[in-house]
Order: structure tokens, then sequence, then C-alpha cells
């Protein structure tokens, strides 16, 4: 099945989803601020989407597609790493 229609379902189908809600699910060892500032700084590969570009207080969030490909590029690199940890 594939990663963004599991996160379609989960989220309703919303183009951007709350960071927090991101974080909530998926981040939950780290803090909003500190999520968001991994994602600024490139330690997180996820873009953050803000709804007014031009205030600072605009909420932030992740697109689902963005999400989506994250999250499968994790598993695949879990996946290369199990393989190099299995061969012989």
């Amino acid at each position: 099945m594939k990663t963004i229609f599991l996160l379609m379902a989960q989220y309703d189908a919303r183009p951007v989803i709350p960071l927090e809600w991101v974080q909530r699910d998926f981040f939950a060892h780290l803090d909003v601020k500190k999520l968001a500032a991994k994602c600024t700084t490139g330690e997180i590969k996820l873009p953050l989407v803000r709804t007014d570009p031009s205030s600072q207080k605009s909420p932030k969030g992740v697109g689902i597609q963005d999400l989506a490909m994250y999250l499968d590029d994790r598993q695949q690199a879990a996946r290369k790493e199990l393989a190099q940890l299995t061969a012989r």
C-alpha cells in the first residue's frame, strides 16, 4: 500500500498537515520548536509550509506528499541498513 494513501486516510486528505500533528505522530521525541529548527536547518529533510509567508506567526505545516516521500525514504534507508547488517 502506498504511504501517501495511508496518510490521506489518517489526515482526512488535507494537503498540508499542521506541524504539531506531524510532531505528535512521527517525532514524539522532539518538541515542535526543535522539529521546526531541524527542518529549517535541513537536519530533517522536510520542507515547512507557511500559509502566509509574510507572517512569522503563520502556522507551519508539512505537505502530505513531502511527508510521504520522507517516510518512504526513511523506510528505504532502514532496509538498506538491515541488508548491510545481515549480509554475510
